[in-house]
């Protein structure tokens, strides 16, 4: 991500993209505008002003979002995403 200091927007909406954001998108300072709408993406968004003030439109249709951008998602878990949890718990009931 290093090399994409001066992106300034991002849309990939509508790319089936799947899994979670990578944190390394917390290095693109200069991202203004953010549009990751209609994907299956999932846990915590960047902690960017892109991320957090994007407009709901763009980032609808992703059902596993968490983070703070004011009340268009729920807050992140402290023990991780559900499906995180999910895999601990049925790692546990293994033993």
């Amino acid at each position: 991500m290093g090399s994409m200091q001066s992106l300034v927007t991002l849309d990939l909406a509508h790319n089936n993209l799947s899994g979670s954001i990578p944190s390394s998108f917390e290095e693109l300072h200069g991202l203004s505008s953010v549009d990751i709408s209609y994907n299956h993406l999932e846990g915590p968004l960047p902690n960017i002003s892109a991320f957090r003030e994007a407009p709901a439109e763009g980032l609808k249709g992703n059902k596993g979002l968490c983070g703070k951008v004011g009340a268009l998602l729920p807050p992140c878990s402290v023990h991780g995403s559900k499906k995180d949890h999910n895999a601990k718990k049925e790692e546990a009931s293994r033993y």
